[in-house]
């Protein structure tokens, strides 16, 4: 229990209490934490401390805001985002592409919503896939979930040259996923180079995802080449407290 209020009760040492409750199991995964007013009760602060204890925890990953009714205890078991299978021939022969692998490595049922649509590439994009200003793109924009639950946000933009005519416009492209299908179209992919940013959750996130506006997510933007081709980008935004990013680098 955190010391009595008058002697200087700190968030830090209510959030501390609370995640050692937390990870002991006290409070199970769905359950509702105690109210912020019987928060601050037992650990004798006022509802300013239990406040920012409680969204320290959220920004954990323990916690999970539900509108102004409180908090409920998240699930904490990680999935393992590795490099070492996830893209490769093998899974993609097994009729799995990146995101089912990652769940079919976690035990866990994937569900994909896709929203796929023709459109002119913005700059940004034709620029990273080498193309000419004002070029097609195929857009498959898509809400990635695990379990029922929302994990990822996935934008991928590919030269229309490219996908014209195969499952890729299709709103289900089929086993193995896009890149399988780039395969069979003659794009033999080669490499793919990934950066990784920290950001927060904007408003629309939020609410695509379910969580708090402001939460951590990964913010991931992967480019897959054929040769010295680039032949896809892809926007990522992923739940920070559900993944954990496993990479499997040689030592040359």
């Amino acid at each position: 229990m955190a010391p009595n209020a008058e002697r200087g009760t700190t968030w830090q040492q209510v959030a501390a209490d609370l995640r050692r409750r937390l990870e002991a199991g006290e409070f199970q995964a769905g359950q509702w934490l105690p109210t912020v007013r019987q928060l601050a009760i037992e650990y004798a602060a006022n509802n300013r401390t239990i406040a920012q204890a409680t969204h320290q925890l959220r920004d954990e990953g323990y916690l999970v805001a539900r509108s102004t009714a409180g908090w409920i205890v998240r699930e904490q078991r990680s999935i393992v985002r590795s490099t070492r299978n996830r893209l490769s021939r093998q899974e993609r022969r097994a009729g799995r592409g990146a995101f089912t692998t990652d769940c079919h490595e976690a035990g866990i049922e994937p569900d994909v919503s896709n929203d796929v649509r023709l459109q002119t590439a913005p700059d940004e994009v034709a620029a990273a896939l080498g193309l000419d200003a004002g070029t097609e793109v195929c857009v498959r924009e898509r809400i990635m979930r695990g379990d029922g639950e929302v994990l990822q946000l996935a934008t991928s933009y590919l030269p229309r040259s490219i996908t014209a005519g195969t499952l890729i416009e299709e709103q289900s492209s089929g086993p193995g996923g896009i890149y399988a299908r780039l395969e069979e179209a003659g794009y033999e992919l080669t490499r793919y180079t990934e950066r990784v940013r920290i950001g927060r959750a904007s408003e629309q996130e939020a609410r695509e995802m379910q969580v708090s506006p402001g939460e951590p997510v990964y913010r991931l933007r992967r480019i897959a080449w054929s040769g010295e081709r680039a032949v896809e980008l892809n926007d990522i935004t992923i739940t920070g407290h559900r993944y954990e990013l496993v990479y499997e680098l040689p030592a040359e």
